[in-house]
């Protein structure tokens, strides 16, 4: 297409002062000027051609020699090579203008197959991410998340083994960006608003690991969430001992994993409903520990999920003449604090000779074995046992320690023993004085008399002839254990061996005793109903179950040996995934 002036040329003829080239019809406008004729060179001393009388041939004035027909319209087709050279610079040129515009805010947006120029904004930052191991014991953890594609407006990058990632994009008003970190992450988004021109930092690095699936405006260069695990599941069958599928059964499996060992946080439960085969699936399970039981009922089972992964857990459940103990719908002690009330007025003693081991010694093996106890496999056992809250947790500690000079209100002979009544108020007593706050924790206080003195829940069940100690609750509901020093021969007639852990016969025989009642306290705290485990009709606790049983004893004369090196002579105690009496 011609130009205006090359139309007004032909429409209105002028006599230039100097000679003039004109354009061949087909002639495009360059860049640099216009496509000229290889014989278009005029000598300036030359005359003007007359426009409106061409010049015949062979007259002196004419510029060109004569030429045949076909050479006079090749002389004036353009060149071919020289429109491929001429395109090609067309497009340098182009090119050029743009990186000068990149330079000014603006640059080069390339997608397959469509190329885009505009001005680009630049979105940079880090994505983090939960990591697997510490999540699945309780923990959150992040770190760096390599290989996750990031996607803003249509352009990604991946992130590189910091997480780091970085991209441009053409300058918008806000950007959707979205971060996929493969099968084990949750993807997240962001909406964000444009810095026009200025380089954007995006950053998933927030530790509330993908809360919300939305990161708001992210103007200030607030981080959005780390990317979280994605949830598993669980599925499985539910039976009975028979065999038998359990239809309509409630499933619950709540989180146990070590980071809930050391707290007083409640488990989360997830629960499900097994249908007419028998079969349950649990979705929507965070990487993590479970342990599930079936219908209330039956062994306690543990299994560990994966993330995008189902694992499978089969449940037996037992109706009806299960042996051991069994679950009455009351609580258990999640965890315990153990408080220690030493009542020994003036004059008593602990030992049967007094000037011969001291009572401060005798104090201190007590102290030591609660010092000794948790994460012990011996503890462990005990985290079969539940409520609807969740297992029992290996978590016991001793809080506190009292040393009462207070005259005893009897004389603590068989003819004038010590009451609970009296008990209780020990136990009260020692609290208030030194101020344990037993409300807000679940604690158990211990109270320790005498040697030999004689106390008596009735006329006919008493310390010297019915029991060695009891543990119990009272109406305010404070836990308590009450430890009289009568029963110190009794182990002497249970174990064989003459080898003491610490060459103490009466501190040996009250720790045995002492692990007695603290194990069912933990598995059956409220003895006003008899809400926890036990035998159907209230018929013996764990403890009782494996009363006076001992295994062989080690060197050192323990039958088991709990933390720090500590041996100690204790009973089993009753195990229902054992169906016996163990250890661990």
């Amino acid at each position: 297409m011609m130009n205006n002036a090359q139309v007004n040329a032909q429409q209105q003829p002028q006599q230039p002062q100097q000679p003039q080239q004109r354009l061949s019809p087909n002639a495009q406008p360059y860049p640099y000027g216009y496509y000229q004729h290889p014989y278009a060179n005029i000598s300036a001393n030359r005359q003007p051609i007359n426009m409106q009388a061409p010049l015949a041939p062979n007259s002196p004035n004419s510029p060109i020699a004569p030429r045949s027909a076909q050479g006079a319209r090749a002389a004036h087709r353009p060149s071919r090579k020289l429109l491929v050279i001429g395109g090609a610079s067309a497009l340098l040129v182009v090119v050029a203008l743009s990186l000068v515009f990149a330079s000014l805010g603006g640059g080069y947006n390339g997608r397959p197959g469509v190329l885009t120029f505009g001005p680009e904004e630049m979105i940079s930052g880090v994505a983090y991410g939960e990591q697997l191991a510490q999540r699945e014991q309780g923990y959150t953890k992040l770190a760096p998340l390599a290989n996750a594609k990031v996607t803003c407006a249509g352009a990604s990058a991946t992130t590189d083994a910091h997480g780091a990632y970085s991209l441009r994009v053409l300058v918008a008003s806000s950007y959707h960006c979205v971060v996929n970190g493969g099968a084990d992450y949750q993807p997240i988004s962001a909406q964000v608003k444009g810095h026009l021109f200025m380089p954007l930092t995006l950053d998933f690095t927030g530790a509330s690991v993908g809360a919300t699936p939305t990161c708001a405006s992210q103007e200030d260069n607030f981080p959005c969430d780390s990317l979280a695990l994605t949830p598993g599941s669980l599925h499985g069958v539910v039976t009975n001992t028979a065999g038998h599928i359990v239809a309509n059964a409630q499933v619950r499996c709540w989180v146990d994993d070590a980071a809930l060992v050391n707290s007083q946080q409640a488990a989360a439960m997830y629960t499900a409903t097994t249908n007419a085969t028998g079969a349950y699936t649990l979705k929507n399970l965070p990487p993590d520990h479970y342990a599930c039981v079936g219908a209330d009922a039956g062994n306690l089972s543990r299994v560990m999920t994966q993330p995008a992964q189902t694992a499978t857990l089969n449940l037996t459940t037992c109706q009806g003449n299960c042996r051991g103990v069994t679950y009455h719908n009351g609580a258990v002690l999640h965890t315990m604090v153990a408080y220690l009330d030493f009542w020994l007025p003036a004059g008593k003693h602990y030992e049967a000779d007094g000037l011969h081991i001291s009572d401060v010694r005798y104090e201190q093996l007590i102290e030591q074995y609660f010092n000794d106890l948790e994460g012990t496999a011996f503890y462990n056992l005990l985290t079969q046992y539940w409520d609807a809250q969740g297992p029992v947790r290996n978590n016991v500690r001793l809080g506190g320690v009292t040393f009462d000079t207070t005259n005893y209100p009897h004389a603590g002979t068989i003819l004038d023993p010590l009451g609970d009544g009296d008990v209780q108020s020990a136990a009260a007593r020692a609290a208030s004085q030194a101020h344990w706050n037993l409300n807000d924790q679940p604690a158990e206080v211990f109270v320790f008399t005498g040697y030999n003195i004689q106390e008596c829940a009735n006329t006919l069940q008493c310390s010297y002839n019915t029991y060695c100690a009891y543990h119990s609750i009272t109406s305010s509901n404070m836990l308590y254990g009450y430890m009289p020093d009568t029963c110190g021969s009794s182990i002497q007639q249970s174990v064989q061996e003459r080898v003491y852990p610490y060459n103490d016969p009466i501190a040996d025989a009250m720790i045995n005793v002492l692990s007695h009642e603290q194990f069912e306290t933990v598995t059956d705290p409220d003895t006003r109903t008899a809400s926890g485990w036990h035998k159907d009709q209230g018929e013996g606790e764990i403890g009782d179950l494996c009363a006076w049983k001992f295994g062989p004893t080690n060197a050192q004369g323990g039958t088991v040996t709990l933390a720090h090196g500590h041996s100690y002579i204790v009973q089993y105690e009753w195990s229902n995934a054992a169906s016996g009496c163990v250890y661990q």
